[in-house]
């Protein structure tokens, strides 16, 4: 099953993380830079970082790169965040090809995988441990996906949209300007991953880990 990846995916998270970057809307009453006993985590962070993911299909591990925004919203430790990122995956098999009663070939069948993915959602800091703040939170967003099938010398390309959920378990500095970030993700989406012209390959569900920097405000 091919889809044209819509722009609109995109375009509709980048307008959300420009408003939670730039509007004051979640920052009306005054925000108490303490949002847990002993924590200094700033009103808002925005960062980046990098990471890999990890499919639970027989995809291969694959570099993960963002972009990821968040911001306090309340003097018990609850933020909102957004954030933009970019997963390659692969997978490189073989296959013998011809007629038994001929020489046969080798071939190989390559699969690479592009997807973006754009969410918004929550976060609660529940502990202060040493220098660091720990928190959990929940995210839903969408995500597009281009991959290309090469064998036989022909590339096959084949473009998928799904909707993305996870959850998120993470660590990040306390004090100073600059912090850093160190966070565990487990992400569902549906997306066409799999073999060229089937549906349902759950290839972008598995798990993240990424760490990162992230100046304060």
């Amino acid at each position: 099953m091919n889809h044209s990846v819509h722009p609109a995916a995109l375009i509709l998270s980048a307008a959300v993380l420009l408003a939670l970057v730039s509007g004051q809307s979640f920052a009306e009453a005054e925000i108490s830079d303490a949002h847990v006993e002993g924590s200094t985590a700033t009103k808002q962070q925005f960062g980046a970082h990098l990471g890999s993911f990890i499919p639970r299909t027989d995809l291969q591990p694959g570099i993960l790169v963002g972009l990821d925004f968040d911001r306090a919203i309340g003097p018990e430790g609850l933020r909102v965040k957004a954030g933009l990122d970019w997963v390659m995956l692969s997978n490189q098999d073989s296959a013998i090809v011809g007629p038994p009663a001929f020489p046969r070939a080798r071939l190989d069948l390559i699969q690479e995988s592009h997807v973006v993915s754009s969410y918004v959602g929550a976060s609660y800091d529940f502990a202060v441990l040493g220098p660091a703040d720990f928190y959990v939170g929940a995210i839903a967003g969408m995500s597009t996906s281009r991959s290309t099938f090469d064998a036989f010398g022909i590339s096959v390309p084949e473009n998928d949209v799904a909707a993305l959920g996870g959850l998120i378990l993470g660590a990040r500095g306390l004090g100073g300007p600059v912090a850093w970030r160190f966070e565990l993700g487990w992400r569902e989406a549906r997306h066409d991953l799999g073999d060229a012209g089937e549906f349902g390959e759950d290839a972008l569900s598995g798990l993240s880990i990424s760490a990162g920097i992230g100046i304060r405000r």
